[in-house]
């Protein structure tokens, strides 16, 4: 079984759900496989309010602290985002963190007051607040959640970029999104071209870490392209 096809086994739009074929699909080695979002089986069983399915992935030892690529969130978020009581307790006891903080610093712990249901969190030892690392988005997703307001170039112009080009990437987080740089390398061809590129200016506010002077990433994460400097 591939993750495609593990992962379909949690789809959300699936009619029914076959809880025998994942017991029996468990040793396949993509327990924590995560789609081009970051959804995971666990993210997708909870968000389809499937609770057996999430019961059966949790004592499987399911990692509850991988990410949603585009917000950050956890799985306990997402069970939060769905008033789901039963898979919040059971996230809980699976050990989830109600303090892993999102890209703009928000936690399941503050959602759930949000949401009306702090009581889930009665008891639960706080912890310091754990900001996800981050992470260069992809532009294409952004493109399609914040269509028609977020465009992009064609992806046949953000495959054939050169050195010298400057391009935006996006990095989501309380301060500013977009990320300047110039292209300093560029290896492959197609949708396996890589660039890696300095930022520039090296001094502007964003998301990234600390003292990160170089990016690399694919034609998927090229938000904004410019000419090339004269």
């Amino acid at each position: 079984m591939d993750v495609a096809a593990w992962l379909r086994l949690f789809d959300t739009f699936a009619p029914t759900k076959d809880l025998a074929r994942v017991k029996a699909s468990l040793g396949s080695g993509h327990l924590d496989a995560q789609d081009a979002w970051g959804m995971t089986a666990l993210h997708l069983s909870v968000a389809s309010n499937w609770l057996e399915g999430t019961r059966v992935l949790v004592e499987a030892g399911a990692n509850t602290e991988l990410r949603y690529f585009r917000t950050g969130d956890t799985v306990l978020f997402t069970a939060l985002q769905e008033k789901n009581d039963a898979a919040v307790k059971l996230l809980l006891e699976g050990g989830a963190n109600p303090d892993a903080a999102n890209y703009w610093g928000k936690t399941p712990r503050d959602w759930a007051s949000t949401v009306g249901l702090p009581h889930l969190f009665a008891g639960v030892p706080q912890r310091a607040a754990a900001l996800p690392e981050p992470m260069v988005q992809n532009a294409e997703h952004l493109a399609d959640h914040y269509h028609p307001r977020f465009k992009i170039p064609s992806r046949k112009e953000r495959e054939t970029l050169v050195v010298g080009q400057a391009v935006d990437v996006h990095v989501l987080g309380p301060k500013k999104p977009a990320v300047k740089a110039r292209i300093r390398e560029r290896v492959g061809q197609g949708e396996l071209t890589r660039y890696r590129a300095a930022l520039d200016p090296q001094d502007q506010e964003t998301n990234l870490s600390p003292g990160t002077s170089e990016l690399s990433f694919g034609p998927e994460h090229v938000a904004t392209v410019y000419l090339k400097r004269p």
